[in-house]
């Protein structure tokens, strides 16, 4: 029993220490990957229907025809927003499950804010298109990093 009470001791202590830590940003394509959590957030924004202005129609289709474009492609890749204000933004993205052509579009959306009309935060979940298979979840850098 003392075993068994200091074992969990021992696991309460362990995450409480790591959970202070600073998680290493793991490069992916032209941006960051994001963590389970960012990801767990976008889903759970994916869950309510986003309701598109024709300014924000407009952004979707030209941010899938540079996409489509950056892999000599048409209409293969598809956008659906989730959130975008002021500061976020995060979209499902639908196309290959190559990694190499997810990196490639992840240039393209990442680093690209589009004359302005996106803002400095982005993140992007990447399906395959069955839409069941998460194949990437990227985010931009942010600066500094």
């Amino acid at each position: 029993m003392n075993t068994l009470i200091r074992g969990f001791l021992l696991a309460v202590v362990l995450t409480v220490t790591s959970c202070g830590e600073k998680q290493e940003v793991k490069e992916l394509g032209c941006g960051a990957e994001m963590s389970g959590y960012e990801v767990m957030d976008v889903k759970a924004l994916g869950n309510t229907p986003f309701t598109y202005s024709e300014e924000n129609r407009k952004l979707a289709l030209e941010m899938a025809d540079m996409a489509n474009k950056a892999m000599g492609t048409e209409d293969e890749i598809k956008i659906a927003f989730v959130k975008i204000d002021d500061k976020d933004f995060a979209a499902f993205v639908v196309g290959p499950a190559d990694v190499a052509e997810v990196e490639k579009i992840s240039c393209v959306l990442v680093n690209n804010d589009f004359s302005g009309r996106l803002p400095q935060n982005r993140k992007f979940l990447y399906y395959t298109e069955d839409h069941n298979t998460l194949v990437a979840a990227i985010k931009n850098k942010k600066q500094g990093e």
